[in-house]
């Protein structure tokens, strides 16, 4: 990834989406911004202890920054679950709820997913012109939300796994997600064949590795290894430039992953 800081915001973004001149992306930090206190400075969920007037100011500047009106920068309302939408220019002023996956063909609409450790994932099919915002925490890996979003793309958008360009987020590492007996369970029933996934074994806990575990998922349906871009930006390592949950104990703000087509 690289460093942006020739803007207003600082943002990171990932070299192989640079290359490609039909989109614009981003991911924030926590820089930029005027919200106060733990969710200090650039803060863009609702869902924290912050002022809307901060969040809403947090937000224009984004979609300055994607250079889409305000009204079409469009964040999912997540809910740890599988379930998608695709946002069209007549649905894209809908209400959106118990969504963690959006997609678009349409120029113009930025899409965006927030976290705070939990996995962002960006998808490019740079032949029909199509973007995802994806949010993958634990429950969204093990369930397959990104299954559900490539499925989505190959039905109805005729994507080539080929064409599709990738980025996986900063978010937790394997190193400091050290989870218990429920997770450990549901990965080694989900992904029973890479057992790799899963270390530091000790008092019924172990570390499971999110990265890994959406990467996997991206090249069982045929996208190559080459064109998927892991940040390998930890969020509690990083909690002085992301926001992290774990970290400050949910205390904490959104930053956001974002992606537009041109």
């Amino acid at each position: 990834m690289k460093v942006n800081k020739d803007t207003n915001l600082e943002v990171f973004q990932f070299e192989n989406l640079l290359e490609e001149e039909g989109i614009h992306h981003a991911i924030t930090t926590r820089q930029g911004g005027i919200s106060e206190g733990y969710a200090d400075s650039l803060n863009l969920g609702y869902g924290v202890e912050d002022h809307v007037k901060y969040v809403e100011e947090n937000r224009r500047r984004l979609a300055e920054f994607m250079q889409v009106p305000f009204e079409r920068l469009i964040f999912q309302k997540q809910t740890h679950s599988t379930h998608l939408k695709v946002i069209t220019i007549k649905n894209y002023k809908e209400p959106i709820s118990n969504t963690d996956a959006l997609i678009t063909a349409e120029t113009g609409i930025a899409i965006a997913a927030l976290g705070a450790d939990c996995v962002p994932i960006l998808l490019y099919d740079r032949k029909n012109k199509v973007i995802a915002s994806i949010h993958s925490g634990w429950k969204g890996t093990v369930n397959g939300i990104v299954d559900k979003v490539m499925q989505e793309l190959k039905v109805e958008f005729h994507t080539n796994p080929e064409d599709l360009v990738a980025g996986i987020g900063p978010s937790i590492c394997a190193e400091h997600y050290e989870v218990g007996a429920e997770v450990i369970d549901a990965f080694k029933t989900n992904f029973p064949d890479h057992p790799e996934l899963i270390t530091r074994y000790h008092d019924n806990k172990a570390h499971v590795d999110l990265w890994l575990a959406n990467k996997v998922w991206l090249m069982d349906h045929g996208v190559p290894e080459k064109n998927i871009e892991i940040a390998g930006l930890c969020t509690y390592k990083n909690h002085d430039t992301f926001y992290s949950a774990r970290y400050f104990k949910n205390q904490t703000g959104r930053f956001a992953s974002c992606i537009a087509l041109k």
